[in-house]
């Protein structure tokens, strides 16, 4: 997993990319906990949120629907 900046209209969000794609968390295709929402704010929340947010993350890698992902361009 790599944590990647992708721009959604003016804002730049955060990424995580894998072998599949790219998933953005915050972009509303993917149940994260209200708690957990604020450690994919942006890349310096993530790496503050340390274990607990790599955690989330590979929960949501290995759970997300197809629909989720965006190619790697």
């Amino acid at each position: 997993m790599k944590l990647v900046s992708v721009y959604h209209g003016e804002e730049i969000l955060l990424g995580l990319q894998s072998a599949k794609g790219i998933l953005v968390p915050l972009r509303g295709m993917l149940q994260i906990e209200p708690n957990d929402a604020s450690m994919f704010s942006d890349m310096v929340a993530f790496i503050k949120a340390g274990n607990d947010a790599r955690r989330v993350a590979r929960r949501l890698i290995d759970e997300a629907p197809a629909s989720a992902w965006q190619p790697l361009e």
